[in-house]
């Protein structure tokens, strides 16, 4: 198989300048945080000379306090079957 180059779409810049977002865009929202104003967070980026904003969605972390959940509602569960009434 041989590498054929993907053109770049019309729509695009010649050149992308990338800014990556962790999941702080959505936990340091509050007031006075970097993310309080989504608008002002990204013109912000626009004045850095960023044209793409790259999102960490963090599937990681949300699978796992997925997972935490449920393990913790499965000992929970298995907890209050056996008698004991309270976590492992």
């Amino acid at each position: 198989m041989s590498y054929r180059p993907v053109r770049r779409p019309a729509h695009l810049p010649q050149r992308l300048t990338i800014t990556l977002w962790d999941f702080s865009w959505y936990v340091r929202t509050g007031p006075g945080e970097p993310f309080e104003d989504l608008d002002r967070a990204f013109a912000e980026a626009v004045e850095r000379g960023y044209n793409t904003v790259r999102i960490c969605a963090m599937p990681g972390c949300s699978a796992v306090a997925w997972t935490r959940r449920l393990c913790a509602s499965a000992r929970w569960g298995a907890a209050s079957a056996s008698g004991s009434g309270g976590t492992t």
